[in-house]
């Protein structure tokens, strides 16, 4: 099986664990307090409603991760498909 394969069949939520940069923990509250932010249950978390999660997620990465957030919320964006956060874009 081909790494990217694997990665995919991860659960969506743990994909962007990885992807945001942060500690498996610290990661793994951020995004669940962004998810409900978001009014997204994050146990339902995928690509289309990441795209509502993003803005608030955005906020606490650029608290713990400072220079380095950007490329971190590319990647994060980049799981549902888009690189940048403009509606219908």
């Amino acid at each position: 099986m081909h790494p990217k394969d694997a990665a995919q069949e991860r659960p969506f939520f743990d994909q962007v664990v990885d992807a945001s940069g942060l500690s498996s923990v610290i990661a793994h509250a951020a995004i669940a307090r962004a998810c409900v932010r978001a009014g997204v249950d994050s146990t339902a978390l995928d690509r289309e409603n990441l795209l509502l999660v993003v803005p608030h997620l955005e906020r606490t990465l650029e608290i713990y991760l400072r220079d380095q957030a950007l490329p971190r919320i590319r990647a994060i964006r980049s799981l549902a498909g888009r690189t940048s956060w403009r509606p219908g874009v």
